[in-house]
């Protein structure tokens, strides 16, 4: 059964809670700083659109695609690919916040719109871990393929500058962001201590089913 936008959530704030304590636990040990979530909310989110995204061959996690193009090696490294059959239909960047790039997002968005706009149609090497070694595929870049922005929480930067994101965004033809939390972050200091009930209890008003409906229904419509 797939996961809806609330278990993803809930799937998240567990992450964050286990991430405050050490994994191997002892009465002498003990953490400063949560450990990152990052990777682990990369393969939760590729599991929660596997689950509703029938039309999907496959998701890859954390590849570099090269490709070369007029004679020059170009590279993206999107957090997930979604693939149908041998086209890449969607890329896709997952932040938890985007308090580390506050000041140059909108400048990286604008690049990646004409980057994606140039290398549509173009055929990128990806490779899968299987094992010890790995297993090289060939894709094509869809003429539709956009590569989108997904960020679990508007929180951690100034508001009006999240706004002014957002507003780069709207101007964009290739590129779309999506906030999947609004007014609250899962790793806040006012969530710790509590149990995940508790904390769900809280966050469940925060939860934007109107994006997570909006990107659903982009991407079932890039993989038609």
């Amino acid at each position: 059964m797939a996961m809806t936008p609330r278990q993803f959530i809930e799937s998240l704030a567990e992450a964050y809670q286990k991430a405050r304590v050490p994994l191997k636990e002892h009465k002498k040990l003990s953490r400063g700083e949560s450990r990152s979530i990052a990777s682990e909310a990369e393969d939760r989110f590729a599991y929660y659109l596997i689950g509703r995204l029938r039309s999907a061959d496959h998701i890859f996690i954390n590849q570099t695609l090269t490709s070369v193009s007029w004679g020059r090696e170009e590279r993206l490294k999107p957090d997930l690919v979604i693939c149908r059959g041998d086209e890449i239909r969607m890329l896709i960047d997952l932040k938890m916040d985007l308090g580390y790039k506050r000041f140059e997002f909108s400048d990286s968005m604008r690049e990646v719109d004409k980057r994606v706009g140039k290398l549509r149609g173009q055929k990128f090497s990806l490779w899968e871990k299987i094992g010890d070694g790995r297993d090289r595929h060939e894709k094509t870049l869809s003429k539709n393929a956009k590569y989108l922005f997904v960020v679990i929480s508007d929180q951690n930067i100034n508001a009006n500058q999240f706004k002014d994101v957002e507003t780069s965004a709207s101007k964009l033809g290739n590129t779309g962001l999506f906030t999947l939390l609004r007014g609250i972050h899962l790793n806040h200091n006012s969530l710790y201590g509590r149990n995940l009930d508790d904390v769900m209890a809280e966050v469940s008003g925060h939860i934007c089913h109107e994006a997570f409906r909006n990107l659903e229904a982009l991407l079932i419509e890039a993989l038609a």
